[in-house]
């Protein structure tokens, strides 16, 4: 499988039940749930995953709080990915090999990503 960058995968139980962190977002039985959008980091060959949210509301609301308080937003960010907001936890991303990435999130026959070339460099650069 071809993993690209911007695109939005699943992890494998493998992953989870090797590195046993209870602070990693884990995947729920019955819909695969959570997914990540991966970033390819070509000096180590790894890659990033950053966990994806529906919880747009909290996530607006805790951005919201970190700019009134004068501290850097750029750990959470909401973006439209295929025509709905969701919020992408900089802040919680972690590091795997390819071995470790189960599949590509697909949702109506079509792989689900970000299709801006610059707004996915930009959120490299967030990564």
């Amino acid at each position: 499988m071809k993993i690209l960058t911007g695109s939005l995968y699943f992890v494998s139980d493998a992953f989870f039940a090797k590195i046993q962190d209870p602070y990693l977002k884990l995947d729920h039985e019955s819909t695969k749930r959570p997914h990540y959008l991966v970033v390819h980091d070509g000096q180590t060959g790894l890659y990033w995953l950053v966990p994806c949210s529906s919880k747009i509301t909290k996530f607006k609301s805790l951005i919201q709080k970190r700019k009134e308080q004068h501290k850097p937003t750029d750990a959470i960010q909401i973006v439209k990915i295929f025509g709905r907001e969701t919020a992408l936890l900089f802040q919680d991303m972690f590091p795997v090999t390819a071995s470790y990435i189960d599949s590509l999130y697909i949702k109506g026959g079509q792989p689900v990503r970000i299709s801006d070339p610059k707004r996915i460099q930009s959120l490299e650069k967030t990564a």
